[in-house]
């Protein structure tokens, strides 16, 4: 699509910025949720316990086994 004559290869010539995101397509992985109805709960629970050790200084080893206890408390 940006090569060669395709639709987006004009664009994308005069946006060589662009060439980098391409290049990474080919290594995209698909993202799975969590197992189970509370996926979305418990990527809250891992996003905050990263949030309080970078920010908050928590201890990271306690603040992230104690967000997996609560997280695998969730998953059914």
């Amino acid at each position: 699509m940006t090569e060669g004559t395709g639709p987006l290869a004009a664009w994308a010539k005069s946006n060589p910025l662009v060439a980098p995101n391409i290049a990474q397509l080919q290594k995209l992985q698909p993202w799975e949720s969590y197992p189970g109805a509370n996926y979305s709960q418990i990527s809250t629970i891992f996003s905050k316990a990263v949030e309080d050790s970078i920010y908050y200084g928590k201890d990271p080893k306690a603040t992230m086994q104690a967000a997996q206890k609560q997280a695998q408390a969730l998953v059914k």
